[in-house]
């Protein structure tokens, strides 16, 4: 019995784990707000700047939409106290706690799923302190970048207040970010070094396009994207304009 020989090119294998693959599509790019799922996305600015208000947009334009959204912040409910925040209350959301669960807590949550019709689940982690957060925060942080996201098929947003402060890891597993002026430059060049711009024009996107506080410069980097870099999540920047 004779075999096939084998291609001498990659073949690929599917992860069966991974029920969720969305991808850009023309229907998809008519708004580029609307991310294939599932994305790690980083938004990182000073307070005020607007970062909810962005997380917001990613999850009511994503189509099809999120089934559950599961808040992380620091003012959510814990052992022997209520929830004290009203932010995200607009947003209905499934599940609010002030920690990052662990391994166990997202296979009980994803035990049920119909593989045939998963569920599709975005998780925000807001301001959650990192710098001086015990080891468990860190390695679930950890854990839901580098294997949650994709192999639970899981989007998630992280807001925070500086790149300094957000670990390395994540800052490396994320595939998206939005990014308001920071105020010192060495954290300029941090966040030029990791989205892959130079600084200096990184430096010159931020002093030209963001006029208003609430401005900000998006760097998609998910797979195929039609527009790597955007004003406030829509609007196109060319760098190979000839516009100055």
């Amino acid at each position: 019995m004779s075999r096939r020989p084998l291609p001498n090119e990659i073949v690929p294998f599917k992860c069966t784990d991974k029920l969720i693959d969305e991808s850009w599509t023309p229907d998809r790019a008519a708004d580029l707000a609307n991310l294939p799922s599932p994305f790690r996305a980083i938004l990182v600015g000073g307070c005020g700047s607007g970062k909810s208000t962005v997380a917001k947009q990613l999850l009511i334009h994503q189509r099809p939409r999120f089934s559950e959204l599961i808040l992380v912040h620091a003012d959510g409910p814990g052992e022997g106290r209520e929830s004290g925040t009203t932010e995200w209350d607009d947003a209905d959301p499934t599940l609010i706690m002030n920690e990052i669960p662990d391994l166990e807590w997202f296979d009980e949550l994803c035990a049920n799923d119909d593989p045939c019709n998963p569920v599709k689940r975005l998780l925000v982690i807001d301001d959650l302190e990192q710098t001086s957060a015990n080891k468990a925060r860190l390695r679930n942080l950890a854990l839901v970048f580098r294997y949650i996201s994709t192999h639970k098929s899981m989007s998630i947003v992280l807001c925070h207040q500086s790149m300094f402060d957000i670990m390395p890891l994540v800052r490396k597993m994320a595939n998206v970010y939005v990014i308001w002026p920071p105020r010192a430059k060495n954290e300029l060049t941090l966040i030029a070094n990791r989205v892959g711009l130079d600084k200096d024009v990184l430096r010159a996107l931020f002093k030209q396009l963001c006029h208003d506080p609430r401005d900000s410069i998006m760097v998609d980097l998910t797979r195929n994207s039609p527009q790597k870099l955007r004003l406030n999540l829509w609007t196109p920047i060319d760098l190979d304009s000839d516009d100055d």
